[in-house]
């Protein structure tokens, strides 16, 4: 069932710091976004992506559901997405890291 008070938040595009702080507030998010998708992935928010695929791997059937546009997927997130919390995502080695490591290694 649908919650019967329903708690929506539209709003225009917002910088980082607003986005990220109200992002830690919501129960759940639906978006249309792939880097929201990864954003939500490591905080472990329950999110559907209103999306026929995506380029992200991070949190799909774990916290992030694809709805392909189907009704049934939607619907059954929207009705159970507290089974889709998961605990956030602690890195140890910053992406950056990886990556300067990466160009500056040599074989």
């Amino acid at each position: 069932m649908i919650p019967q008070k329903r708690r929506v938040k539209f709003s225009p595009r917002l910088n980082y710091g607003d986005f990220m702080a109200l992002l830690k507030d919501a129960e759940f998010i639906v978006t249309d976004g792939g880097s929201n998708q990864e954003e939500l992935y490591y905080m472990g928010k329950p999110c559907l992506l209103i999306r026929n695929y995506t380029e992200r791997m991070e949190g799909l059937n774990r916290n992030v559901v694809l709805s392909k546009n189907n009704k049934r997927s939607i619907r059954k997130f929207i009705e159970n997405y507290e089974t889709y919390i998961q605990p956030s995502v602690h890195v140890t080695v910053p992406p950056s890291t990886i990556i300067v490591d990466h160009l500056t290694y040599e074989k």
